[in-house]
């Protein structure tokens, strides 16, 4: 769209295209600069601040560059100016919108986030780190007999960035997803059934700081769109959208959140010739028909290198947060970055890198500004999550819950490091080798959704609840009303959940699964208490004797068994022998 909109706008402003240069830059003496509009006086000239420059994300709010002018040729007549920029040497076919500058202004400045994001977003020069731009002033007579335009370019060199985003300012939520029944049922859950549960998390969870309820999949949405196309309801068969909802969850004090896709494009909105919001840009154009992808049904993949990409998706995170939700949780990335999967193969598009970097960027960049809870689900995490880091808020790092269980939670594939999506197939393998990237204000760890009615003992169900607030992972209830048991006391435990109220995040003592030493977890309490969690992921009796100076952690302290709510000596040292899947969180308080 932009390329022809400029080159309308130059043919109009510049009869016959008789572009006269007067100048290519400041230090260009051969380009002349005599003559002009009326034949006397100084040509127009205009220069840059500076020849090269390095654009730094610490200094985005800084002027980056500032393009002056002078009056150019002498004119007893009203003369306009309009100002272009462009890469250099493109005939300007792909400039910024051409502005007209008001009158008496003869300069045009760029900070540094704004000609960052020109190079990367409008130009899409993600592949080099440097490019030439070109800037032009055009003086046109403003009115009377016609009289040839003066023009002046300068050039200059810039080095950009890829922004990056890896301050988290929240701490790991607590929540409640409908996962379980649209896993058992293969369904959406209808509204009736989500409402019950809501009321039911509203009157035994929330008190706790389960404080949010969150769609998940199996959502029935390819006609639930609106007039651009964006979703506005879990299911056509609900009969309430979101905003519904978010109201709803409000009078209990609690949010919602949203499975979705801003990357997922409703096949059938575009077909029917809508166009982006804010734009005349048809949905269709960022939609390939012939792109191989066996997933999303119904769905097409956004093509991010097409103009109104970015419209599209900033537009479907302002619609959700227009309707009071706090929360995304975007899936399939995988399957978006490369198109693979280890169990299907090959179902999809292998895309550049900076594709899917780009999609993650502007996901960030948009929730950030409306204040919503980016949680990035499926993705490879190559590189040690080298890219997710930059810009999730949470990142999944195991496989589906499914059936649930010890199994799927520790025992699956138990120590494999596995390539791409998942590289562990259990939560608490992915805990402790992804470790690595985790910590306060940093990315948060996602162990996915917890049945604790599908556990089949006391030891198993606090190991679960236990590993998820030492990593400082959500703990994130999928057992329902009807299915709950006796279990929501494992979900209520003060104690333990004060480690996530904190913005506790523990460490194991080693990030390899193969190690058992990763199978010890500690770190410390804003107040300066530590927190030692020993876990036996056995079949056997374990004994743990730990030194607390051995962990560099001296000193003599109270000890309290978090799970037993009871001070159980004062010492510096600890010893403990574990039943099969147990485990044991103590709190160390300095004494000494």
């Amino acid at each position: 769209m932009k390329k022809n909109w400029n080159l309308f706008l130059l043919l109009t402003l510049i009869p016959f295209l008789s572009i006269a240069h007067a100048c290519s830059n400041g230090n260009d003496e051969e380009q002349g600069n005599g003559g002009g509009v009326d034949g006397s006086g100084d040509a127009l000239e205009v220069k840059a601040s500076k020849n090269s420059l390095t654009l730094l994300q610490t200094n985005e709010a800084d002027e980056a560059v500032s393009f002056t002018w002078n009056v150019g040729t002498k004119t007893d007549r009203a003369v306009d100016y309009f100002f272009e920029l462009d890469i250099a040497n493109n005939n300007f076919v792909t400039s910024t919108p051409i502005e007209q500058i008001a009158d008496g202004i003869f300069t045009k400045t760029f900070t540094v986030k704004e000609l960052n994001k020109l190079v990367i977003d409008y130009w899409k020069k993600q592949v080099d780190s440097s490019v030439q731009l070109e800037a032009r002033i055009t003086a046109k007579v403003a009115s009377g007999s016609y009289v040839k335009p003066e023009t002046s370019t300068v050039k200059i060199n810039v080095q950009w960035y890829n922004p990056e985003y890896t301050s988290n300012p929240y701490k790991a939520p607590l929540y409640w997803s409908p996962y379980e029944y649209n896993y058992v049922n293969n369904s959406y859950i209808p509204e009736d059934e989500w409402k019950r549960n809501i009321d039911w998390v509203a009157d035994n969870l929330a008190k706790y700081g389960y404080t949010m309820v969150s769609t998940d999949g199996w959502m029935d949405e390819d006609a639930g769109y609106n007039e651009s196309g964006y979703l506005t309801r879990h299911s056509i068969k609900w009969q309430h959208d979101y905003k519904y909802w978010a109201d709803y969850l409000k009078t209990k004090g609690m949010t919602l959140g949203v499975y979705s896709n801003p990357l997922w494009i409703p096949e059938s909105a575009a077909k029917a010739g809508i166009k982006i919001k804010g734009t005349n840009i048809p949905l269709s154009n960022i939609m390939n028909l012939d792109e191989f992808s066996k997933v999303p049904n119904k769905y097409r993949w956004v093509q991010i290198d097409r103009d109104g990409a970015e419209e599209w998706v900033k537009g479907y995170i302002q619609h959700y947060a227009g309707m009071g939700v706090k929360y995304l949780r975007v899936d399939f990335l995988s399957f978006f970055e490369n198109g693979y999967d280890r169990g299907f193969g090959q179902i999809g598009v292998k895309r550049p890198h900076w594709i899917y970097e780009t999609a993650l960027r502007w996901m960030r960049e948009e929730c950030d500004k409306q204040g919503v809870f980016l949680s990035l689900v499926m993705p490879h995490l190559h590189d040690d999550a080298a890219t997710e880091v930059k810009y999730g808020h949470m990142v999944r790092i195991g496989e589906d819950t499914g059936d649930g269980g010890w199994y799927k939670w520790s025992d699956n594939n138990r120590g494999i490091h596995q390539d791409g999506w998942s590289q562990y197939s259990n939560p608490f393998d992915g805990f402790i080798y992804f470790s690595r990237v985790s910590g306060r204000n940093k990315m948060i760890l996602d162990g996915d959704f917890i049945r604790l009615n599908t556990f089949s003992s006391t030891e198993e169900k606090q190991s679960v609840i236990a590993s998820n607030l030492m990593a400082g992972g959500p703990v994130t209830v999928s057992d329902q009303y009807g299915s709950i048991g006796d279990n929501l006391k494992f979900y209520q435990n003060e104690e333990l959940l004060a480690l996530n109220k904190d913005g506790f995040v523990g460490k194991p003592v080693s990030n390899d699964p193969a190690d058992p030493k990763s199978s010890i977890w500690m770190g410390q309490m804003s107040n300066g208490d530590w927190v030692i969690a020993l876990f036996n992921r056995e079949n056997a009796d374990l004994t743990y004797d730990i030194n607390f100076s051995d962990y560099n952690i001296i000193g003599t302290f109270k000890i309290r068994d978090l799970w037993e709510k009871a001070d159980v000596g004062t010492d510096n040292k600890y010893r403990v022998t574990l039943s099969p899947r147990a485990c044991k969180v103590i709190r160390l308080t300095k004494v000494s």
